[in-house]
């Protein structure tokens, strides 16, 4: 393509959120063909209207496909338009989610438009401390021209906050699972076990309001940032509450102002972390991995290749570099340590100890892993905080 192709994503308004808008255009011409140079064809078949090129869910370009049709493009942006742009307000969404610990107090930001709090009764509650915890989190969205994509953006908005605090927080935070599924659950009352979709419900809780709940209980208790961070254990453990750094608010804002590529590579991140949590009863292999990979998505890719093998020269120095300068506690051996014991995963070389032996009563980790472990945690964590703190100063903003 040259330069003087017309990008006919200028013609849509400049607000547009770019996955949304790939969503109309696959509604609107109900087939699409993933080319093999990256690139998106609306319709698939060999009258293609539209030609997109996107990367991580940002479009790069809009060209005239070979059966342009100005009347479909037109259709669509117009299409974009009402059901995107055109609002009614913005309107309070309200998401349950999940805590290893007992979140119990508020917490609000008034400029990011964010508040935190227990789910009221009639929620259920667990029976037990070591639990999945529920809360909720209020935050405010622009509605959509129709109920479909407003709903879209309700949960879209609990999933991405949710990402974001189960990366920075020391606890565990479970977002919604929008594929759902079932599962074979042992109920203790009848002795039976029954086969149920696993969900989490509240009767009467609206997931959209006009305006925030008014909370008057006491604020969830908050630490210093190095207090929070860097302490053995997190605090409060002790009492089984999750507390909050006092640079909550900061590095809120900053993933907030994150333009739309930046904010995508952090997301990323989060998911992988996440997902890590997810396989952790299955497979702590995965576990390892997943982590690892969550460190990954902000490492520069290498632009050198060996002129030998003609491959990439400087992916395991670059993967240490940038730990180096997120995580400033961890060292050589701890870093050099957790990338072996990777490669080794994911070449299929070996599992961790207490995978490789399920079934034995004793399986547990040898000493290396398991400190091995507990370094990528906290690692992981510092490079998702650090990192955010980084584009925090970056962009002019501060304490």
């Amino acid at each position: 393509m040259t330069s003087s192709v017309e990008n006919l994503l200028a013609r849509f308004d400049v607000s547009i959120d770019h996955r949304e808008l790939l969503r109309v255009m696959h509604e609107h011409f109900r087939t699409a063909a993933f080319e093999e140079n990256g690139t998106i064809a609306f319709p698939a078949g060999p009258r293609t209207v539209l030609v997109v090129k996107a990367e991580q869910g940002v479009i790069r370009w809009i060209h005239r496909g070979s059966a342009f049709d100005a009347q479909s493009l037109q259709t669509v942006i117009e299409t974009a338009q009402r059901r995107l742009v055109e609002s009614p307000g913005r309107v309070v969404s309200r998401t349950i989610l999940h805590s290893s610990r007992v979140i119990a107090g508020y917490w609000r930001s008034e400029h990011l438009r964010l508040q935190i709090f227990p789910a009221p009764p009639p929620a259920p509650q667990p029976p037990v401390i070591m639990a999945d915890h529920p809360f909720v989190l209020e935050t405010e969205i622009m509605q959509g021209g129709d109920g479909f994509i407003t709903n879209q953006r309700l949960l879209r908005a609990g999933v991405e906050w949710g990402l974001v605090l189960n990366a920075i927080l020391r606890v565990s935070v479970k977002v919604p699972d929008p594929r759902g599924r079932h599962l074979w659950i042992y109920d203790d009352a009848s002795g039976e076990s029954r086969w149920l979709q696993a969900g989490y419900f509240v009767p009467g809780l609206d997931g959209l309001g006009a305006t925030f709940t008014a909370w008057f209980g006491n604020a969830i208790p908050q630490f210093n940032h190095d207090e929070y961070y860097e302490s053995w254990g997190p605090p409060l453990a002790d009492r089984d509450l999750a507390p909050f750094p006092r640079s909550m608010d900061r590095l809120l804002s900053s993933f907030a102002s994150l333009d739309a590529e930046h904010r995508d590579t952090y997301l990323r991140a989060a998911r992988w972390i996440r997902a890590a949590s997810d396989v952790w009863i299955l497979n702590a292999s995965s576990w390892f991995t997943a982590m690892v990979s969550a460190i990954e998505t902000f490492v520069p890719r290498p632009t050198r290749r060996c002129p030998t093998c003609n491959s990439m020269i400087g992916i395991t120095q670059n993967f240490r570099d940038f730990v180096e300068k997120h995580s400033p506690r961890s060292d050589h051996s701890m870093r050099q340590t957790i990338y072996s014991i990777r490669s080794g995963l994911s070449h299929g070389s070996f599992l961790l100890r207490i995978d490789a032996t399920p079934w034995a009563f004793s399986a547990t980790f040898d000493a290396e892993q398991r400190q091995a472990m507990d370094d990528l945690q906290r690692i992981v964590r510092d490079v998702m905080v650090n990192w955010l703190l980084d584009h925090e100063s970056a962009s002019g903003g501060g304490a």
